[in-house]
């Protein structure tokens, strides 16, 4: 058996949350398998958001773009902010330096939405 590190995302409703190992592990969204550099991962933005989070091992590349569904595609990586969190494994095993790329809104989300996250595929 090998073991794996996650990538972890979704939403919070209260941006004032401190973005820790357990907040990053409580997220809704997880991978079931390691991400790679190149791939892309789709995010739900529910009603009522007012911080979306997207965190994965920091020993990948950093994003290449954040397209908004809604915004007919549009590229919004340059509205995020990032942070290097440690992020316990499962069961608490050691911590690994994860990248953290979010973005808090003025107001609660008032439409469903989705984002597509990119890791670049080049370092």
């Amino acid at each position: 058996m090998t073991g794996y590190r996650k990538t972890f995302y979704g939403t919070l409703e209260d941006k004032e949350v401190e973005l820790n190992s357990v907040t990053i592990r409580d997220l809704s969204g997880s991978t079931d398998k390691a991400s790679a550099n190149g791939e892309s991962i789709l995010v739900n933005i529910p009603v009522g958001a007012m911080r979306v989070v997207f965190a994965y091992p920091a020993t990948l590349n950093d994003l290449s773009s954040v397209t908004d569904t809604n915004g007919l595609g549009a590229e919004i990586l340059s509205g995020f902010s990032v942070t290097n969190v440690d992020v316990n494994g499962y069961n608490g095993y050691e911590a690994k330096s994860y990248k953290v790329y979010y973005i808090d809104y003025a107001n609660p989300n008032d439409t469903a939405n989705s984002y597509t996250f990119t890791i670049s595929k080049e370092g």
